[in-house]
């Protein structure tokens, strides 16, 4: 009997070693994020590959991207992790893959389907391509999976909340608003959580009421707004946080002018106050953020006023800034080291691959915790660098 694995004969499409199975199946057995899974996989991979067992890894390598329109591209969904001035790219894009790695992603998808973060990545890859014949049944897999990681605390919550926020989409695209009404209430249940836990994560709750509130209007949940003023009260003390709220009520407020104004004078306010309460180079940076929504919504007494106050004239002191400077000695045999470590290679392919899959990162969970910990104390900073929600 072949050493292959098949689930009923013809099933699959390629001939599948029932060790290497075997083999990729014991660390699929944790769910983690799609990059930690790659790094597994290759990991325990070796020798000369077929290119369908290739095909396998390449679909974890995909950079997802979030799309600002409704209707999209493969290509605007999912790119290349990295790419060259050459035109070389790894994975190659999606609207120039073979065939016969759609048809691999598809044998992938029973084989391995009882890792959710593989599955909801495959359907979603393949639902993307619209691989026939029924591409709205990968769909129909991918949202499913999607729904099973909000509860696997294995996975960090913005990336469970991102997988959400993607079923929603995959039932929007299927045009089901049964479904659509299912998954809504799931990301209604998963806001009420976030907002109650102790962890600050506005990144996490912020998107998710986002993306019911640019359901349809007759899609969307009576909960909203509750959820828009349970989110202000618990972010009450991060302005930035609160401004995208104001912003969305403001987008909600659609016509009503008087109101949109209301919410737009209650913003620049609360960044005047913040503004008071900081001083220094962070408070003038609050007054500039202040002008910038007045500005934008017409609000011209308070721009006025704003701009007399931000063309004060302020010293060094008075806007906190001191001269900071450091000094880093690297050896020239690290650097060389680490260079070859990707150039010394079998060739482009590799080099991206290495490229693509190193980290500098070893305790994951102790960097989060830094990392938050550095956006709680330098705001600022953290809003100027990523601008967006922390």
């Amino acid at each position: 009997m072949p050493n292959v694995t098949r689930i009923d004969a013809g099933e699959l499409n390629f001939e599948w070693d029932r060790d290497l199975v075997a083999t990729i199946k014991a660390v699929l057995g944790q769910v983690a994020e799609t990059y930690e899974l790659s790094s597994l996989v290759k990991g325990v991979l070796s020798g000369d590959l077929e290119e369908h067992v290739k095909a396998l890894v390449r679909a974890l390598d995909y950079h997802q991207r979030r799309p600002s329109g409704r209707r999209s591209s493969a290509d605007a969904r999912y790119g290349p992790m990295m790419t060259t001035t050459e035109g070389y790219a790894y994975p190659e894009p999606l609207s120039s893959l073979a065939p016969e790695t759609a048809l691999a992603w598809a044998d992938a998808t029973r084989i391995f389907h009882a890792n959710d973060v593989v599955l909801a990545r495959l359907g979603d890859l393949l639902w993307s391509l619209k691989a026939q014949p029924r591409p709205d049944l990968h769909a129909r897999t991918a949202q499913a999976a999607m729904r099973r990681l909000w509860a696997r605390g294995e996975v960090a919550s913005v990336h469970r909340a991102d997988a959400l926020i993607r079923a929603l989409e995959l039932a929007s695209e299927l045009q089901d608003l049964a479904l659509v009404s299912e998954i809504a209430a799931d990301l209604v249940s998963a806001i009420r959580e976030t907002l109650v836990q102790e962890e600050w994560a506005p990144g996490v709750a912020v998107p998710m009421i986002e993306a019911l509130s640019g359901l349809p209007e007759p899609s969307q949940p009576a909960d909203v707004e509750e959820l828009i003023a349970e989110s202000r009260r618990r972010y009450a003390d991060d302005p930035f946080i609160i401004e995208s709220l104001s912003l969305l009520q403001m987008q909600r407020a659609g016509g009503d002018a008087q109101q949109r104004q209301r919410i737009a004078r209650e913003a620049v306010e609360m960044w005047r106050d913040h503004a008071d309460r900081r001083g220094g180079l962070v408070g003038l940076a609050h007054l500039e953020r202040a002008l910038e929504l007045a500005r934008n919504e017409g609000l011209v007494d308070a721009a006025n006023e704003l701009r007399l106050l931000i063309q004060q004239p302020r010293s060094a002191d008075e806007l906190g800034m001191q001269e900071i400077a450091g000094e880093v000695t690297v050896p020239t045999e690290v650097i060389e080291g680490f260079v070859n470590s990707f150039v010394n290679t079998s060739g482009p392919e590799e080099t991206l691959a290495r490229l693509a899959t190193h980290s500098p990162i070893t305790d994951v969970d102790s960097d989060m915790r830094l990392v938050r910990d550095q956006m709680h104390e330098f705001s600022l900073s953290t809003h100027v660098l990523a601008g967006g929600h922390q």
